[in-house]
């Protein structure tokens, strides 16, 4: 876009706000009023990209306001370098990018920047702030340097090591890389970057991983491919690499018909018949216990993230007061026996009453890995199998066909004639008198004597 010009706005320090300093868009028609004058925007198509001007400002103690709108089809970077005499200061879309109270007078390649553009339209805003004498400016975006679509995402995420994982595939081979801004540098810049990353060429997902350190807190980050990529999926992680576990030897307190406690690891999500349920004996204690299946060595401290999905889709049943308790003992793992459980087995085998039979054999059922496992399996297997498409298809085509078929009109309209007929057939002597009485009627001696 073009340069727009405002001002100058006379006795204003470097600091002090004037016209449109942080405004988030732009009117060219706008006007602002500043110390008894009304201050309009100036077209100037005449100020190219990659020119000095030293000397094209004016006023002394004030401060001129240059606009540009910057139009992308997607979100991109775009470098950029600035010159100014004396102090100046950078708003894009009304957010303070760069400030620099200096006294100097203009010159390329002063300040160099690379500015975060969202789809659509960017609002660029320069404040060029003079002490005495004349004044000036130097803007150039750099032309040369590919503008490449990116992910960008406000995240706030503590210093240290982070790890940035991608689910991505690519019909070309490229590099790609994160960038990052943290609270002491609020802008995306190649010295904030991770090491380049090789996408490969492939028609399935891939996971890439991206590794660095920032030393301050981090405010955002934003991932730059190094051409066209499909991105499924992005998942940040704070300190070292993530470790996904493997769970087995499932057991509970009980289980709800057709919702084993082992279906709630068995990495499948659906909104029914999946997961641990425990209807009816809802309003009482359960426990389940789940043991993993390899051993993880690690050093200092560790962050365990537990994730429980709730997918039932009634709406009427949601997670109650649960607790997480884990344990370093030896495999293999389970809850224990509850109070009630090691109370029967206080009570001689002879001296059980059916009921505290039933229940010992019930808390079997449920805490043997290896028969939950099968009756897992035996559920799954008397599950109806699922309808044949082509069966459904050849039974809506045989409901079609035995429904009747409807008469044509000139046949229902013959047919009717036809019944007409028979009964004038069956009623001669009827037919006769009508016949008669039809032509007594219409003769005209009968007609005029009426």
């Amino acid at each position: 876009g073009e340069f727009f010009h405002a001002g100058p706005f006379v006795n204003l320090a470097f600091d002090q706000k004037a016209g449109p300093e942080g405004l988030p868009g732009f009117d060219a028609k706008q006007k602002f009023k500043h110390a008894n004058k009304e201050i309009s925007w100036t077209r100037k198509p005449e100020w190219k990209n990659g020119q000095l001007y030293a000397t094209v400002l004016s006023g002394a103690n004030s401060a001129n306001y240059l606009h540009k709108v910057i139009t992308v089809d997607s979100p991109c970077d775009l470098p950029i370098s600035l010159g100014s005499d004396d102090g100046i200061k950078v708003f894009l879309n009304g957010k303070l990018i760069l400030a620099n109270n200096i006294g100097r007078g203009a010159a390329p390649d002063q300040e160099k920047l690379t500015l975060n553009l969202k789809k659509g339209e960017n609002f660029l805003l320069l404040k060029i702030h003079n002490g005495a004498g004349p004044s000036g400016f130097y803007f150039k975006a750099d032309a040369k340097t590919k503008i490449l679509p990116s992910i960008v995402t406000e995240l706030p995420i503590p210093k240290g090591s982070v790890s940035v994982e991608f689910s991505a595939k690519a019909k070309e081979q490229g590099k790609a890389r994160v960038f990052w801004k943290d609270k002491k540098a609020n802008s995306f810049d190649s010295k904030r970057s991770s090491p380049e990353v090789m996408i490969e060429k492939s028609d399935g997902w891939k996971t890439y991983r991206f590794d660095f350190v920032s030393a301050e807190d981090l405010t955002g980050l934003r991932f730059q491919p190094g051409g066209e990529v499909f991105v499924k999926s992005i998942r940040v992680y704070r300190n070292e690499a993530p470790v996904k576990f493997s769970f087995e030897n499932a057991l509970a307190t009980f289980s709800q018909n057709g919702y084993p406690v082992v279906s709630a690891i068995d990495g499948k999500v659906a909104s029914e018949r999946n997961g641990w349920a425990i209807a009816p004996q809802m309003g009482k204690d359960h426990f389940a216990s789940f043991q993993v299946k390899q051993d993880i060595a690690f050093m200092g401290g560790l962050e365990l993230t537990f994730i429980l999905k709730q997918e039932f889709n009634s709406g009427q049943h949601a997670l109650g007061r649960f607790r997480l308790a884990i344990t370093d003992a030896p495999r293999p793992v389970s809850f224990g026996l509850p109070a009630d459980i090691k109370a029967i087995l206080a009570v001689g085998a002879e001296k059980r009453t059916p009921q505290q039979k039933k229940k010992l054999s019930d808390t079997f059922k449920n805490t043997n890995a290896e028969r939950v496992k099968l009756t897992k399996l035996l559920t799954d297997a008397r599950k109806p199998l699922p309808s044949d498409p082509k069966l459904k298809v050849l039974q809506d085509r045989l409901t079609l066909a035995q429904k009747p078929v409807p008469l044509p009109p000139k046949i229902a309209r013959l047919r009717r004639a036809l019944g007409l007929s028979k009964g004038q057939l069956a009623k001669k002597r009827i037919v006769g008198a009508q016949d008669l009485a039809w032509a007594i009627i219409n003769t005209p001696a009968f007609l005029f004597n009426r």
